[in-house]
């Protein structure tokens, strides 16, 4: 695999940027966990991880799509929330695997409201 460039990790965001307004109202565990494996891996490509709140599952099958033959892209099978949580669960989210970009979007839920 060759080594990821500036060019694909620029492509990468602004994709993601560019994906924001697919965001749904509200999301169930099951169609959560739908996303969060692409369909099909292609060993020879890059790793992507997305990780954030219900917007990010809004845009994870948008993304997956634009990035189609160029990176495998993976979410958390759950909404991760605000980066409290975050900050809980990032080494199970990562698990195992090697990833050549992960991508944070937690919001601003703390801003918002303190007592999270």
């Amino acid at each position: 695999m060759q080594p990821i460039t500036f060019r694909f990790v620029a492509h990468a965001i602004l994709l993601l940027f560019g994906t924001l307004g697919l965001a749904g109202p509200a999301w169930s565990q099951s169609q959560i966990q739908k996303i969060a494996q692409p369909d099909k891996v292609d060993a020879s490509l890059p790793n992507v991880l997305l990780i954030g709140d219900s917007i990010s599952i809004g845009y994870t099958t948008a993304v997956r799509s634009q990035l189609s033959g160029v990176a495998n892209v993976y979410r958390p099978p759950t909404n991760c929330g605000p980066t409290t949580r975050g900050v809980e669960q990032i080494d199970q989210w990562l698990g195992d695997r090697k990833w050549d970009v992960i991508h944070f979007n937690f919001g601003l839920h703390k801003l918002t409201n303190p007592r999270i």
